[in-house]
């Protein structure tokens, strides 16, 4: 937010080893970068990293990978199939707004990781990490519109679903900062040297 105030909403910047990185907080640049993938690829270690986590489908993908993967899930999320599935993301906004108001008035709920600071305190609210609360409800979207399976992972009555928390632990171990794993990014033979680890240990 301060390079936003400082330089505009469009800048680049350096990255480490001396790269170039381009941002934009534009509306109508982002429009335009997501719809031409060919003209604006990912930039290639950023690529590497997130296909060896993901695998190479529609959102890693480039050319004609990309294409043709987008021509095949192009009919899910048709006009109408999208119109079929409004209900049950209203079903899920109000589940959320329920569970929000829930842990206001609940003093025994943990909704936030850090206290509120002073200035933020007022009588009657509470300092929710929204976030995690939002990737919840659409973890839960996820799982009804693409498997037909409910992960409940809103719920504050139940325990944790099993399926909710291996997700969610998944993706928070790939947010911890690994010195090796950003010199493997810089180092290619570093990468092969780990695969080949692997391989021999499954042997």
């Amino acid at each position: 937010m301060k390079w936003i105030k400082q330089y505009g909403h469009t800048f680049r910047y350096r990255i480490l080893g001396g790269g170039w990185r381009f941002f934009t907080a534009d509306p109508v640049a982002l429009s335009y970068i997501l719809s031409h993938p060919d003209t604006f690829p990912k930039p290639e270690l950023t690529r590497q990293q997130m296909e060896t986590f993901l695998g190479n489908g529609v959102l890693i993908a480039e050319g004609a990978d990309h294409r043709r993967q987008r021509k095949i899930l192009n009919p899910s999320f048709s006009q109408a199939a999208v119109r079929e599935m409004v209900p049950m993301f209203m079903d899920k906004a109000y589940e959320l707004k329920d569970a929000l108001n829930t842990m206001i008035n609940d003093d025994s709920i943990i909704t936030s990781p850090t206290p509120a600071v002073k200035e933020d305190i007022i009588p009657g609210t509470k300092k929710i990490d929204v976030m995690k609360y939002l990737a919840q409800a659409t973890l839960d979207v996820i799982g009804l519109a693409g498997f037909n399976y409910d992960f409940r992972s809103m719920s504050l009555s139940e325990g944790p679903n099993e399926l909710a928390e291996a997700y969610r632990n998944m993706f928070q171990a790939t947010q911890a900062v690994d010195t090796f794993a950003i010199a493997q990014a810089f180092i290619k033979p570093l990468r092969w040297i780990v695969s080949d680890v692997v391989c021999l240990s499954v042997v």
